[in-house]
């Protein structure tokens, strides 16, 4: 997918994403036709944009996009960001878009 959108080391960069999934940080999705990830960090209860180099992520351009969510309501804070400009979606939290769960 990231190659789809970008000429970058998209390997390193998909293996160093998911690598970083689970414990602490939870990938959400990629987003900005592949020029950042967002990622649900457990111990800050918050949301995370962090942009995404040629062969690394940008640790120092993160910021915050959404703060004091618990675990529970990062599907309420997807859904909220929208479907707009998802490049991926982490399989965990694609159903979140579905007609049924959607909430209006």
């Amino acid at each position: 997918m990231l190659d789809d959108h970008r000429e970058i080391d998209s390997d390193r960069i998909a293996t160093t994403i998911l690598e970083n999934d689970g414990g602490r940080k939870l990938t959400i999705r990629i987003v900005d036709d592949g020029h950042a990830v967002l990622t649900y960090n457990r111990l800050m209860n918050s949301i995370s944009k962090t942009p995404i180099e040629k062969d690394h992520l940008d640790g120092n351009g993160r910021h915050h996009v959404d703060r004091h969510r618990t675990e529970g309501q990062v599907l309420e804070a997807v859904q909220g960001l929208g479907p707009e400009f998802i490049t991926w979606m982490h399989p965990r939290y694609r159903w979140v878009f579905e007609p049924e769960y959607r909430s209006e």
